[in-house]
């Protein structure tokens, strides 16, 4: 199995064992649904985050239950009737993270969870955050999942695949799902309107995302024939609107 049972503690260390929700270094709660099973163990949650006051962009997070153990990918900040929701499932044991751009309600869950931080690998020159470091092919928290490290990208980015469900993709920024999300602020619709986010679907295309491409290289040929050999009946972008859709 490729299970981690046991905390590693680079972040939120177990000796601190005081936890204010109130903190001002942790995000506040931003808009969000429900939870919503869409395959077998696997629920999202469609939510939001505040990029500033008055621009407001859709955020998905998906959480998989394994057992007992929830894993949860592209996590946010929930009001807490909806925590509560997720916590009837299990414990959260797992927070991952697969792309570099995201992250920023991660501490509140590494500090009130004390969960595991699955992070991708650090810029050069930075060390690595994460409690366990996510590898091309490497172990993960779920059985039988397959981790796919995107190449010619200079902020480090992974897709992930789960058999759950007949096969189910999670991304993060390069394949996501432009419709207009119910989340979203009209600022923020109006942004992505204006930089192409609401191209349906579309693979890491507009100008915005593309200043992470490596000059001179190709994010297409090097990752999508890769993704493309995994069999799934469903992909789950952390931008996305309702899985029906994607």
């Amino acid at each position: 199995q490729n299970h981690i049972s046991e905390k590693q503690t680079s972040m939120g260390t177990m000796e601190d064992m005081s936890f204010n929700e109130d903190d001002p270094k942790y995000r506040p709660v931003a808009p969000h649904g429900d939870l919503e099973e869409v395959a077998d163990n696997v629920y999202v949650i469609m939510g939001s985050h505040v990029f500033v006051k008055g621009l407001r962009f859709g955020l998905t997070m998906t959480i998989v239950k394994q057992g007992n153990e929830l894993t949860i990918i592209n996590p946010y900040r929930l009001r807490q009737e909806v925590e509560d929701q997720v916590l009837k499932l299990g414990t959260i044991k797992h927070l991952v993270r697969i792309s570099s751009m995201h992250g920023a309600c991660d501490q509140y869950f590494i500090d009130k969870h004390q969960c595991t931080y699955w992070d991708l690998p650090a810029p050069e020159g930075k060390l690595p955050k994460g409690d366990q470091i996510l590898k091309d092919g490497g172990e993960f928290s779920i059985d039988g999942a397959k981790i796919l490290m995107m190449e010619n990208l200079k902020a480090p980015e992974c897709v992930v695949w789960i058999p759950n469900g007949g096969g189910t993709l999670l991304t993060a920024d390069i394949i996501q799902n432009g419709r207009p999300r119910p989340h979203n602020s009209w600022g923020g619709n109006l942004f992505n309107r204006a930089v192409g986010f609401l191209k349906v679907p579309h693979c890491g295309c507009p100008a915005f995302y593309r200043t992470n491409v490596d000059i001179g290289k190709d994010m297409y040929k090097p990752n999508f024939p890769r993704i493309l050999e995994l069999e799934f009946e469903t992909i789950m972008p952390g931008k996305s609107n309702a899985p029906g859709n994607n």
